[in-house]
């Protein structure tokens, strides 16, 4: 059962997670201060009516049962994701001998991106289906799920494929036998709706309405869904801070928007929702500062908006784009989820460890500081999983 520490002064449970909301509502809350008072009355119980203890004691098990469903606190277990960029050393990730077994017996989800599926030869995706299904790993597929819109507009920028692209692989992984379990939306909200990136001479962005970008995406989720209709589909989505102005001010509302619009579109609730937080810094140490609460308010905020959903949401854990070095970013990343976790007592369903920055540029060995594996060693020790 999960526990609950009261911070008495914010009436604010500390380890209050992906249960109901990481800050209560106004019936939580009410219920929280009863709960205070209860414990301060329950020495003057035995005075009372039997009705009245029936109802009093009634209520307190409400408390307990309100404290202890569905948080996630500091004593549970994440679902730990793990992807790596397709360079080199990609495929000794699979070899029968690969130099991560502490690692590699934690974690529970390896994710693949579209464009090395696309690209990579059967025996090889063969291969990697087999080895996940020795290990008891599931797989998960981040897929630009946008086909591009009027005038082309999308082509050639991210979360976008030509027609046909997605379905074509969903039907390859499913004839080599991939066990599809999970499927990562390549941001929509932000590639489809918010997005202003230009591609000279060859693409413009969409902007689309959050509705036509829903209505764009359920094609393809069609298509994955006849191969694999149990697959969870989520999304991922970037947390710029508003500080930097990346975002307009209602950011998160036009997200709580996506998930519900997505929902009645598609026929299904997303899965979760995986963040990247904008946290990396700048050249000027005053602006880091103002960054750093503005990340944070908007993390803390993203996390109830799931919670309030009854929805899992996972945080990429990750070093600077700046890094020269793969232990300088390993070691960026650790600060990072110790200060997430240990200093803010925010806790994720998942933990992803991925890459798309020009480090780390080996996933292994696991002993070896700088590696993607090495990084998850350090999160299963910190978090006291490493022999579990």
């Amino acid at each position: 059962m999960a526990t609950v520490r009261m911070d008495l002064k914010g009436y604010r449970p500390k380890n209050w997670g992906n249960g109901f909301t990481n800050w209560p509502s106004l019936v939580q809350l009410m219920d929280v201060l009863f709960c205070q008072r209860a414990l301060r009355a329950l020495s003057r119980v035995r005075a009372c009516s039997v009705k009245t203890r029936c109802s009093f004691f009634a209520r307190l098990l409400g408390c307990v049962v309100l404290f202890a469903a569905g948080t996630v606190a500091a004593e549970d277990r994440p679902q730990i994701w793990f992807s790596f960029p397709p360079n080199g050393e990609f495929m000794k990730l699979f070899s029968s001998d690969a130099d991560w077994p502490k690692t590699l017996r934690h974690i529970d989800v390896f994710e693949l991106q579209v464009q090395f599926a696309v690209g990579t030869g059967d025996p090889t995706l063969i291969k990697i289906f087999q080895f996940l299904d020795r290990h008891h790993i599931a797989l998960a597929l981040e897929v630009p799920i946008q086909t591009p819109g009027p005038s082309q507009c999308g082509l050639g920028i991210e979360g976008y494929r030509p027609p046909g692209v997605i379905s074509n692989l969903i039907k390859r992984f499913h004839l080599l036998g991939a066990n599809l379990k999970y499927v990562v939306m390549d941001e929509p909200l932000w590639f489809g709706h918010l997005s202003k990136e230009m591609k000279a001479g060859v693409s413009r962005p969409c902007r689309a309405e959050i509705r036509d970008v829903a209505k764009n995406v359920a094609t393809n989720i069609e298509a994955i869904r006849q191969e694999y209709p149990a697959v969870i589909i989520g999304d991922e989505e970037p947390l710029p801070n508003t500080y930097r102005n990346e975002v307009p001010p209602d950011y998160l509302d036009q997200m709580q928007r996506w998930m519900q619009v997505f929902s009645e579109t598609t026929g299904s609730p997303l899965g979760f929702m995986h963040f990247d937080v904008g946290w990396f810094p700048t050249d000027s140490p005053a602006a880091d500062l103002k960054n750093h609460a503005a990340w944070l308010i908007q993390l803390r905020k993203a996390i109830d908006i799931t919670a309030a959903r009854r929805m899992e949401s996972g945080i990429y854990y990750n070093g600077n784009p700046q890094d020269d070095n793969g232990t300088a970013w390993v070691e960026h990343a650790e600060e990072r989820f110790k200060e997430i976790e240990e200093g803010h007592h925010l806790y994720n369903n998942h933990v992803i460890f991925q890459t798309w920055m020009r480090q780390p540029t080996s996933p292994l060995p696991e002993t070896t500081s700088g590696t993607m594996s090495n990084l998850v060693l350090r999160y299963l020790k910190f978090r006291h999983l490493e022999d579990r």
